[in-house]
């Protein structure tokens, strides 16, 4: 909550809606840099708040999802234009995960191997087991389904 006034009695905490969204939308972003594949833990899925920086370090790099439950949000943008650094998102079996060109068939991935740095995507789990980019930056295209 937001704390409202500090006297003799104690602390004074404003809980109401209205201040529990107002004191979370000033929680900062968490920018986090991958170098490596990488698993995302429900934890931080569930916090929402995380954008993974994620760098192919002289090769292609995963982001592996965990089961999706509604609620669950996070950011990622393609940190390299190197060529061969390409980002991929797996989505946990039997699931699927947004692309520009439609989702990925159940248990596959998302990839961006477009040879430049991106802008931030959010991806949330509207529905369990289905994540929505709810966000979309401008070069949105670069994100497209694998179903291989």
């Amino acid at each position: 909550g937001i704390v409202h006034d500090v006297d003799d009695d104690g602390v004074w905490v404003d809980q109401r809606p209205a201040a529990l969204a107002l004191a979370e939308s000033m929680v900062p972003f968490a920018y986090s840099e991958k170098t490596a594949a990488y698993t995302l833990t429900a934890a931080i899925a569930f916090q929402g708040r995380t954008i993974f920086s994620m760098d192919g370090n002289g090769g292609a790099k995963e982001l592996a999802l965990p089961a999706g439950v509604a609620g669950m949000k996070f950011g990622i943008f393609r940190a390299s234009a190197t060529a061969g650094d390409d980002i991929t998102i797996q989505a946990a079996t039997g699931e699927t995960i947004e692309a520009s060109d439609g989702a990925c068939a159940a248990g596959k991935q998302i990839d961006n191997t477009v040879d430049a740095i991106s802008g931030i995507v959010w991806f949330e789990c509207l529905t369990d087991g289905v994540w929505t980019a709810v966000d979309k930056p401008a070069d949105w295209t670069s994100w497209v389904k694998n179903d291989a």
